[in-house]
């Protein structure tokens, strides 16, 4: 019962600080929520159900908010922020995903946009496509992913196994995930060609690869290995480009993580009869 005070009084006192309209008023909703949310984290708040209730209330005054001002179709309501999230939060995913697509054109290398995408798609139940949008932002920027709002519970359980086998802390667990779902069968091969990603995948391989090199740490194991990983899948492109030695880069993955390497080569004989 107290705690069902402190948040109702947390949230008339976020309530209370919003403007009554205007441009801003969508931004200040979600900051509002967020603001709530972080409260009842700090209190350990049980009720999920009433914390779901008043995150949807929010989010659908944010998108009211958006309508009324004419920014349904703006990319963005701030530089950290598309208007597709706020969709997404509201599960309103066929306008999320409508509204996250605007953003790529304005920035292809946006891991954050890839990955509100990947939420969308999971959120309508569309786990193929779902997963192809997690790929693409784990192979610009694991870390820059918006973890608290992903929606593939199974990936995120695969992420809770390797924190707990490996004893990894959260940021390696995710660093290292992109490589171990792959093996594991919850993600595709990722097929590039040389028209569609190959010479910026070689670039990043490269700067990878030189790193590991300077300093040896595991987001850069872990980059080195997917990053590879993703070459050594796309074999048949990699014939046409002289300048790569896929012997040295299987050898590169097998520095990076010796056990792992080896359970990659068998699922890839496998794979390949």
């Amino acid at each position: 019962m107290a705690q069902d005070l402190q948040l109702a009084g947390c949230l008339a006192e976020v309530l209370e600080d919003l403007p009554e309209s205007g441009p801003a008023l969508p931004t200040r909703l979600v900051q509002a929520w967020v603001r709530v949310q972080e409260f009842a984290l700090s209190l350990g708040y049980p009720n999920q159900s009433v914390l779901d209730k008043i995150k949807t209330a929010l989010f659908e005054q944010a998108i009211q908010a958006l309508e009324n001002g004419g920014l349904e179709n703006e990319p963005y309501l701030s530089p950290e922020l598309p208007a597709g999230f706020v969709y997404l939060q509201a599960g309103r995913y066929d306008r999320a995903i409508a509204g996250l697509q605007v953003c790529l054109p304005l920035n292809r290398n946006n891991s954050l946009i890839y990955g509100y995408l990947g939420d969308a798609y999971a959120g309508r139940g569309d786990t193929r496509v779902a997963r192809q949008c997690y790929q693409e932002a784990w192979l610009l920027d694991p870390a820059e992913v918006d973890w608290d709002n992903f929606r593939d519970d199974e990936l995120k359980g695969l992420a809770r196994e390797l924190m707990e086998d490996n004893q990894w802390d959260p940021a390696t667990a995710r660093e290292w995930l992109p490589s171990y779902a792959r093996i594991q069968g919850l993600l595709s091969p990722k097929i590039i060609t040389l028209t569609t990603g190959l010479k910026e995948l070689l670039a990043e391989y490269g700067v990878w690869r030189k790193a590991l090199a300077k300093k040896d740490n595991q987001q850069v194991r872990a980059r080195l290995f997917h990053h590879g990983l993703i070459l050594s899948d796309n074999e048949p492109a990699l014939t046409f480009v002289k300048k790569v030695d896929l012997i040295e880069v299987r050898r590169a993955m097998k520095q990076a993580h010796s056990d792992l390497f080896a359970r990659y080569l068998r699922v890839l004989a496998k794979e390949r009869g």
